[in-house]
């Protein structure tokens, strides 16, 4: 079964033109002139003709173009359950440690020995 979809663009960006590309995982190169790439939760990324870079954002990349940039975007589409499982994992987890909280129950992972040394 094929989980990721991957496709390959070579793009022509104008100075001052701005593309912006859906959630996925991305591998960047500049061939030509230069670009500035940002997305969600991540520092802003300059690449000079030459440069490549490789990320995986759930979020928006937006890119523009400082001077005419020659780019080439390898995307990998990755399935919607795939991105939501992660945050699944971190709901349940919140949601067990409020649980926990709330009952006010004193038990403990390490056992009873660190009850008894705290209490």
């Amino acid at each position: 079964m094929n989980w990721r979809k991957s496709e390959e663009n070579n793009i022509f960006i104008e100075k001052g033109a701005h593309k912006s590309f859906g959630s996925g995982e991305f591998v960047i190169r500049c061939n030509k002139g230069i670009i500035w790439l940002t997305w969600p939760w991540n520092d802003d990324v300059i690449l000079s003709a030459g440069e490549e870079i490789s990320f995986r954002t759930d979020g928006t990349l937006c890119m523009k173009a400082f001077t005419g940039a020659l780019v080439n975007i390898k995307k990998r589409k990755v399935m919607p359950c795939m991105k939501s499982i992660q945050r699944l994992l971190a709901v349940k987890t919140f949601t067990a440690i409020l649980s926990f909280i709330k009952d006010g129950e004193s038990y403990s992972v390490f056992g009873d020995s660190v009850h008894s040394i705290t209490r």
